[in-house]
């Protein structure tokens, strides 16, 4: 997340600064510093995923399986009538997304406020509500100027905003339904702490596989089987407002007929594609915040570990020449951007978190963008990243190439893409 100081502090408060965090710029995370204004200025993409953002905006017509009922419809505005009725401060309802592709959706929003106790709704398409969920990411902050709970100097809000993902399953028993992840919290039902500040902060509660689920109020245990959700909630369980900027859901990728696999960290797993069994990080918390022998995604350098027969690695980039013939499932990254100077974080993990974003996109082969598969996403500090085609059964050209791009200091310890027969 870009840090930007106060226009009208001074000068030299602003070159202290970029001076402060000039070890930050070494390794990628905040590269360009305006003199002048003290300004961090956030890294540029590239030309090729600039021109192509229009592409990931929401369009359905390219994809056969991009379905939603009017049955999910149906039951959707039910469920939010049911729950109104019993009491639930629903103040925002959303059923129409903002974006889609073949595995994920994602709802942006603008000026959305949720004061202590209310919620939003957002219902789920009908095809991925059938799919296990991987992914959620929620953007949130607290705004400054209605922000109580603060003393100078001191990190802890007194009157935190804390923002829960609940996603429903209808699948299971009635008080078991609504649901949250079971990764690290700030507060009850997996409430996530909202950062004061001009910028929203992405929150990614990531491989849901992994860190399982549990039933909101304590009414069960955590379960890591697959969780179909047809429609979630955010909740503002804090004392002070909370605005919300985006909502994205991503579930499984579908199963390939093969898969292309390359490991940088040695040690690294994925596991099955589904459930996670067999999944291992082999760099990151184990290693002390570190993954070793790591491809760094950061746009500037060439440099890079032993590769497969054709990729390229250019620019900070890996380029990776796809099957003519064949079509492309999904993609997988297992990646992590803490830093390795071994800082304890506010997670209680080694290696002080970063603030990078992920791309990933194709190219046919004049190197136009033909496709973005996921634009400037937040790594977490260890994890699996999935993404897949918003051209569902497009059958693979000659010379198209998958593009890894990272926008600050990513660390790819292995990528895995599954491809499949016309």
């Amino acid at each position: 997340m870009p840090i930007i100081l106060d226009m009208k502090s001074k000068v030299n408060v602003g070159l202290f600064f970029c001076f402060f965090i000039f070890r930050n710029i070494a390794w990628g995370q905040l590269p360009f510093c305006d003199k002048s204004s003290g300004v961090l200025k956030d890294i540029p993409l590239s030309p090729e995923l600039v021109s192509g953002i229009k592409d990931y905006a929401m369009d359905s017509s390219n994809c056969e399986n991009l379905t939603s009922s009017e049955a999910s419809k149906k039951e959707f505005d039910k469920a939010v009538k049911r729950d109104r009725d019993n009491g639930e401060k629903i103040v925002k309802v959303s059923s129409e997304p903002t974006f889609r592709n073949s595995n994920s959706v994602g709802y942006t929003f603008q000026n959305q406020i949720l004061k202590p106790g209310e919620s939003m709704y957002i219902r789920i398409p009908s095809d991925l509500a059938k799919k296990g969920i991987s992914f959620v990411i929620v953007g949130h902050r607290q705004n400054p100027a209605t922000d109580r709970g603060r003393t100078p100097g001191v990190k802890m809000d007194k009157i935190p905003g804390l923002t829960s993902v609940q996603l429903y399953d209808p699948n299971r028993a009635e008080n078991e339904r609504w649901r949250y992840w079971g990764g690290p919290s700030s507060g009850s039902n997996g409430a996530k702490f909202a950062e004061a500040g001009r910028h929203f902060e992405l929150e990614g509660l990531y491989q849901w596989s992994k860190y399982g689920h549990i039933p909101i109020d304590g009414k069960g245990s955590i379960s890591f089987d697959e969780l179909n959700s047809s429609m979630g909630r955010l909740v503002n369980l804090g004392e002070d407002p909370v605005e919300i900027s985006e909502f994205t859901i991503k579930v499984n990728p579908p199963k390939a007929d093969e898969f292309v696999e390359h490991i940088f960290t040695k040690g690294t797993k994925f596991g099955d594609i589904v459930t996670g069994d067999g999944y291992k990080n082999g760099g990151g918390q184990i290693t002390g915040g570190i993954f070793k022998d790591a491809l760094v995604l950061n746009g500037y350098s060439n440099k890079a570990p032993s590769l497969p027969a054709n990729w390229k690695y250019k620019n900070g980039r890996l380029i990776i020449p796809l099957p003519q013939g064949k079509i492309l499932t999904g993609v997988e990254l297992n990646v992590g951007d803490s830093h390795p100077d071994g800082v304890k974080n506010s997670d209680g993990g080694t290696g002080t978190k970063g603030w990078s974003r992920l791309s990933v996109y194709k190219t046919d082969q004049s190197g136009k963008m033909t496709e973005t598969l996921m634009q400037n996403e937040n790594v977490p500090p260890e994890g699996v990243l999935n993404t897949g085609p918003k051209k569902c059964g497009h059958v693979i050209g000659p010379g198209e190439v998958l593009v890894v791009e990272g926008k600050g200091r990513v660390y790819l310890a292995g990528i895995r893409y599954g491809l499949k027969e016309p």
